[in-house]
């Protein structure tokens, strides 16, 4: 019995222990306390406790201050003259200008953008300066936590940690996913010869071919996926293997098959899902935000030569600034629209605003707009407008952009460019007309190509909402005459 009480004692006092380590309870932060900073406004909640605290605001701001953040001026269009005094077949008309003219209606717009920007963060930064703010903090059991809600139940809170606030079903890691198992190249070409009858992708006029994923001649049929250029030896059918699979850079998108010449289109610099999208993507043709713009990013242009299709060599490269519109093939010469948008600044000019007070905010704010004007006003026209770049075997890198035959409606104010590129699959120098307008809907014959745009203004903003003119539009025809393309006329079309 000696020995048992001796083990009863020792147990209690070991309890007793324990229970003054302990300590209190933890308890969250209560009205009226000193918090970040802030003071503690209200506490909600029982287990789950949201403590809001109430901040006062950081700077002594002017009354001019407080103004541009509760009533901003908004910047209304760029004007580069009015157009109220042309008639509507005068507005909607293309007329020849050069770089310089180019640039010219483009400064302005830029200008303005540039100042935007700047504007809008100075209110971003003076709204969180110059006012009080309030903010909510969580505690569960009365520790500290990201997140919880005061309306979750004991049963659930209890599986909780402090440090892991959230569902309990979440799994640890994310599942991957398949992309499906690789299509076995073959080791040995087929010798046979090609079909005698096959079938090529749908156009809407004969001898204008529309590019495509998919290609074929009578032997082989060309692919394109996220992961690069199959080539497929379909004849004899019942022995149809891919014999190539060649990585492409950025996002394959479309190709045209001439013969022994295959064209490649990718887009780099954007895309959906990190900039890997699908290449039967073919782009916005209905819907909100979509209809009458281009395709993010900028574009590759690669013309292999598959006279040997297992081994497609490369013969050159074109990469334009602008992001692809539409494109047509017309025997050996290939016509490609593409898009240069807005801008929001120079590359290079800052327009950031860090400041410890409002007077250095306004002294910033004053230098940094000076700045960008200035870099607007030093800047050449090539800063402004799009560019073509061919890189031929070797790397030789040329610059073949130029304003030769140049284009801009009379209200157009450089917001948008657009650039018509044709070059020959014998790979001469390419062709490139530049118009200061908007993209559209793009068709063609063998001798014409023309552009249908939204709205009769002649402006070149892009209205992704609502009707423009009552749903009018404009028509800009270009003669086709090898690579050369030659402005024609433009028309407005009345809605009917």
């Amino acid at each position: 019995m000696g020995g048992k009480r001796w083990l009863l004692a020792l147990g209690i006092v070991v309890l007793s222990s324990a229970c003054e380590q302990a300590g209190p309870t933890l308890v969250p932060p209560k009205v009226g306390d000193a918090v970040d900073g802030g003071t503690v406004t209200s506490v909600s909640g029982g287990q789950c406790s949201v403590v809001t605290v109430s901040y006062d605001s950081e700077w002594q701001c002017t009354a001019e201050q407080i103004a541009a953040v509760q009533s901003p001026n908004a910047q209304g269009p760029v004007s580069n003259g009015s157009s109220t005094q042309f008639s509507e077949a005068e507005r909607v008309a293309l007329v020849s200008t050069d770089c310089e003219g180019l640039a010219a209606r483009r400064r302005p717009a830029l200008r303005a953008q540039q100042r935007q920007t700047l504007d809008f963060n100075r209110r971003a930064l003076l709204s969180n300066k110059c006012f009080g703010r309030t903010g909510a903090q969580y505690y569960l059991d009365g520790t500290q936590v990201s997140y919880c809600s005061p309306y979750q139940g004991a049963a659930s809170a209890g599986a909780r940690s402090p440090g892991n606030v959230g569902s309990g079903n979440a799994s640890s890691s994310a599942p991957t996913l398949s992309v499906g198992s690789p299509v076995p190249e073959a080791t040995t070409d087929s010798a046979t010869d090609g079909a005698s009858e096959y079938s090529t992708t749908n156009t809407q006029v004969v001898g204008v071919d529309e590019a495509d994923f998919v290609k074929n001649d009578d032997g082989h049929v060309y692919v394109l996926s996220t992961r690069g250029l199959h080539v497929i030896d379909a004849w004899p059918a019942l022995e149809t293997k891919q014999v190539k699979l060649l990585p492409l850079p950025g996002e394959p998108r479309r190709l045209y098959l001439a013969g022994d010449k295959l064209v490649v289109y990718s887009r780099l610099g954007a895309g959906s899902n990190g900039g890997v999208g699908t290449p039967s993507e073919q782009g916005c043709t209905y819907g909100y935000d979509c209809r009458f713009a281009a395709e993010p990013g900028h574009t590759l242009v690669i013309v292999y030569d598959v006279s040997e299709p297992s081994a497609p060599q490369e013969l050159r490269r074109f990469e334009l600034s602008g992001s692809y519109v539409d494109s047509r093939r017309v025997g050996n010469i290939v016509y490609t629209v593409v898009q240069d948008g807005d801008s929001v600044s120079l590359p290079g000019v800052d327009l950031t605003l860090k400041a410890s007070s409002a007077t250095e905010l306004e002294q910033l704010y004053q230098q940094r707009g000076a700045e960008a004007d200035a870099a607007i006003d030093a800047a050449p026209a090539a800063s402004f407008l799009p560019w073509v770049h061919r890189l031929d075997t070797g790397n030789a890198f040329t610059d073949v952009s130029s304003c030769d035959s140049a284009l801009a409606a009379q209200a157009a104010q450089g917001k948008s460019f657009l650039s018509l590129v044709s070059f020959d699959l014998s790979l001469d120098q390419p062709w490139r007309t530049l118009i200061a307008g908007k993209p559209g809907y793009v068709y063609a014959s063998e001798k014409a190509l023309y552009i249908a745009t939204d709205g009769v203004d002649g402006g070149d903003t892009i209205a992704h909402y609502g009707s423009s003119q009552d749903d009018r539009s404009t028509l800009h025809k270009f003669a086709l005459d090898g690579i050369k393309t030659s402005y024609h006329g433009s028309a407005p079309i009345e809605k009917k």
